[in-house]
């Protein structure tokens, strides 16, 4: 591991009382590291707080402005009310910087965070690189709960995929439907 990366890696979870979870990524039932990072104004964000109102529907995407990351997004927007009903919130996280996340959002009137893993510490603490995307962040979908538990971990096997919102919609009720959101 590079010098780089490990500061990197105290800086993104100097918040974390567990620490990363470094090479063994996230399971299901395992509790999420709490990590910080920038959304779309600049403003820190910590998956703690994120998750102190309920449950939290983490989306991995690999890059702003791309035809099926933007087709993501958008189907989540479109979705938001589904998603609020059910006391899930959407936060989508790319190596985008904060500016280029500043952009998309406006110009796709996204209602919900967008954060800015510019060196993918998080991506790697979630375990979702990708061979195929030369060891970039995958596409994925996390749902994790009040106490920063993963519930749900989807890595899609393509980028030319991704979950939709009717299928993640459908696991949140089967989820609260066996007690565990």
């Amino acid at each position: 591991m590079t010098d780089q990366f490990e500061d990197a890696l105290k800086e993104v979870f100097a918040n974390d009382q567990e620490g990363p979870r470094e090479g063994v990524g996230n399971a299901v039932g395992k509790r999420a590291p709490n990590f910080t990072l920038p959304d779309q104004f600049g403003n820190p964000t910590q998956l703690s707080d994120l998750c102190k109102d309920g449950a939290v529907l983490l989306a991995f995407y690999p890059g702003d402005f791309t035809r099926v990351c933007t087709k993501q997004l958008c189907n989540y927007r479109d979705h938001m009310a589904d998603f609020k009903n059910l006391g899930i919130r959407v936060v989508g996280i790319s190596p985008n910087a904060v500016y280029s996340h500043s952009q998309f959002a406006k110009k796709h009137e996204f209602a919900f965070k967008l954060l800015s893993d510019s060196k993918q510490v998080v991506a790697r603490a979630f375990d979702i690189q990708s061979a195929f995307m030369l060891g970039r962040s995958s596409r994925a979908v996390f749902i994790i709960n009040h106490q920063r538990i993963v519930l749900y971990r989807y890595v899609e096997a393509t980028i030319l995929t991704h979950k939709s919102s009717d299928e993640l919609v459908r696991i949140i009720v089967d989820l609260k439907a066996n007690k565990l959101l």
